[in-house]
């Protein structure tokens, strides 16, 4: 068996990149608090700031019934 497996954060990268590459302008992250979720919206964070300018990133750790809602 052979596993090939990507860094969360690279993931991240990529999606980034491939949105940029659709025409996305504009990005909210929504993460949790937890490491691994800030981990990966600090890489897309980072990427899309590279390309398109400042993403907007929204933290949210409860129910979602709670989530807040969110608009274009």
């Amino acid at each position: 068996m052979y596993a090939i497996s990507v860094a969360a954060e690279q993931e991240a990268r990529q999606v980034a990149l491939m949105a940029m590459g659709d025409g996305w302008r504009a990005a909210i992250v929504i993460a949790s608090p937890s490491t691994l979720s800030r981990r990966v919206a600090e890489a897309f964070e980072r990427e899309w700031g590279r390309a398109a300018g400042e993403a907007r990133r929204v933290v949210f750790a409860g129910p979602n019934e709670e989530a807040p809602p969110s608009r274009k």
